[in-house]
Order: structure tokens, then sequence, then C-alpha cells
């Protein structure tokens, strides 16, 4: 968990120029070589405080051509970002397309037991599970995940994971224009294993089916550009 207050502007600046060609940083020209996938803002209040999921398999590219099966929420891999303030009573709404059981865990929002997926919370093949939020906590930037038992690793290393935004009302002075300067920034640890012909599968291993090493193989933070860095 990642409060605003605790995010270092200077250190992801210095990330984001990872995005930049090798010449950064030695006074030459600096030259965009890869484009940021930014997932969909989804925003609670232009929702009407009541939002859908659907949880389901799908396909992605991590290579040209070759699609792996993968796991995602409303999408093929991960998760729309969820922004949430502090006040909202948001309605959710999170269908399992799935062909086994899984849960919703919102990772550090301060809601009751009730409205968490924790392993006691499974949502069934074909099931709806519609939780109330509350939200009630400092500005903080969250993310949720699957949670059921003895299948928690599995389902978040095939792409189960998504970022959640809190604001709480107060200007903090950080760039705050989704998409262009205040950056989503997911980054997963994963081996794939290439088939015959044009299909990559996600190598899921012992190690990687623990709850903990997958949660430790994927980090979320986001990026606050000042100008200067936005304008290269």
């Amino acid at each position: 968990m990642l409060t605003r207050r605790a995010f270092a502007i200077g250190a992801g600046a210095a990330a984001s120029a990872s995005l930049l060609d090798p010449g950064f940083g030695r006074g030459e020209p600096a030259r965009a070589v890869a484009r940021l996938p930014v997932p969909q803002l989804i925003d609670a209040a232009s929702q009407h405080n009541a939002i859908g999921l659907r949880v389901s398999a799908g396909r992605h590219e991590f290579y040209k051509g070759k699609p792996a099966r993968t796991y995602g929420y409303s999408g093929p891999i991960l998760g729309p970002v969820l922004r949430f303030r502090r006040g909202d009573r948001v309605e959710m709404s999170v269908r399992n397309e799935l062909g086994v059981a899984t849960t919703v865990h919102w990772h550090g929002l301060l809601v009751p037991g009730d409205a968490d997926g924790g392993p006691q919370r499974k949502i069934e093949p074909g099931a709806t599970w519609r939780p109330t939020l509350s939200i009630d906590q400092p500005a903080a930037t969250l993310w949720y995940h699957p949670h059921p038992h003895h299948d928690t690793g599995r389902q978040i290393y095939l792409g189960l994971a998504g970022p959640i935004i809190v604001e709480d009302g107060n200007d903090l002075g950080l760039p705050d224009h989704f998409g262009l300067d205040d950056l989503p920034l997911i980054i997963q640890d994963r081996s794939s294993t290439r088939q015959a012909g044009r299909s990559v599968t996600i190598s899921v291993n012992l190690t990687s089916c623990m709850a903990s090493a997958a949660i430790r193989s994927l980090s979320m933070a986001r990026l606050h550009l000042r100008p200067a860095w936005t304008a290269l």
C-alpha cells in the first residue's frame, strides 16, 4: 500500500526515464521508444457510485502474434483503475465468468469483512457478488485482486489485479491529470513458454502458485510527472 503522501516524486520521475532511449541523462536529446499502456479509469462519481466488473479469461499478446491465455477484470488482462472519494458509498457488482470460483479483495481499503473478498467470500462460476464499499480513509493508491483459498497465486499470476485510487479532497500539489501526468504503473514478473504455432503459455509453477510469491512478483505505484517531464 502506497499513500500519496509517501510517494516520492523524484523517484517516480527517475523511473519514467526507462521509457526513454539509452541516451537519456547523458546530455543527448530524449526520444520516446515505447508507449506506456494506460488502463481505463472508472470514476465512481461519474458512474453514480455504481461500478460493475466482469471476471473472465482472455488472450493477451506478450509476444506479437503469439497470444497467451490470461485472466482479467472487464478485459483480457489486469483491470481498470477504480477511483473512489472519501465519503463515497459505492455499489459494486462483480460477475464471475471464469470456470472456477474467485473472490475480489480490496487490498488496503478500510471496509468491513462482509464487504471484502477474502477466502470466505467466494464467487462461484456464473454468480454475481454485490458488496457496498463505504469509503472513509485518507488519499491512497491501493489495489484489488482475487483471494480464493489455494488459488490466489495462480489467478493473480494470470492477470487478475487492478489499481484503486482514493481521493480525500486535499490538494497535495501533485499533478493529477490521469493518463497525462498521473500515470498508474503496474509491474509484473512472469515467465512463459513458447508453444508450437502462434500461442504462448504463461508458466505457472508451484512457487508462483503460492499467494505470497505471486503478490511479491507484482508492484503497483503512480508516477506524478512535473511539466518538465511531460514536455519530453
